[in-house]
């Protein structure tokens, strides 16, 4: 048989709200954390302006060009 600890309520009480705050804590860090996430990274770089028009793989198979992508796309 478990051996339980047992107690007064109010120990109980005392036991079960310190660990309340504990998880209230734990939420609020959690919560700056996910916030931070949600921020865009600071940029290291300018951006800059498209001189051309870029194509998808897609619209260079319509207009008769073979893909350039990656060794693995190409045909066998």
């Amino acid at each position: 048989m478990t051996a339980h600890r047992t107690g007064a309520r109010e120990d109980w009480l005392a036991a079960r709200l310190e660990l309340l705050e504990a998880e209230k804590e734990l939420t609020r860090r959690s919560d700056a954390l996910a916030s931070t996430r949600s921020k865009p990274a600071p940029r290291s770089s300018a951006f800059f302006a498209m001189t051309s028009r870029f194509l998808t793989a897609a619209e260079h198979a319509l207009n008769g060009h073979q893909s350039t992508c990656s060794a693995e796309h190409e045909p066998a």
